[in-house]
């Protein structure tokens, strides 16, 4: 019964003190402004590795068509004799 009596006491001193509200908006707010920073942070290092990877992506096409053009000249080249024979 003493147990039941201070456990109603808890009770009635938090419902008589103030508002819980102030603390409940400041709890959701840090956890959703915590959140939002590390989805930002994600965010940013997927967008980072995007354009790495896009910049590394056209650089690889330019070095093969690169490649491309030298081997054509070569054949080109070794096909002239028997063009013009």
């Amino acid at each position: 019964m003493a147990d039941w009596f201070i456990a109603t006491e808890g009770v009635k001193v938090v419902k008589d003190s103030a508002s819980l509200w102030p603390q409940i908006i400041t709890a959701v707010l840090s956890a959703g402004t915590a959140f939002g920073g590390v989805w930002y942070g994600q965010w940013r290092i997927t967008q980072r590795e995007e354009e790495a990877a896009t910049a590394k992506l056209v650089s690889e096409r330019l070095f093969i068509a690169t490649e491309l053009v030298f081997l054509l000249e070569r054949f080109a080249q070794r096909c002239a004799p028997a063009a013009t024979a």
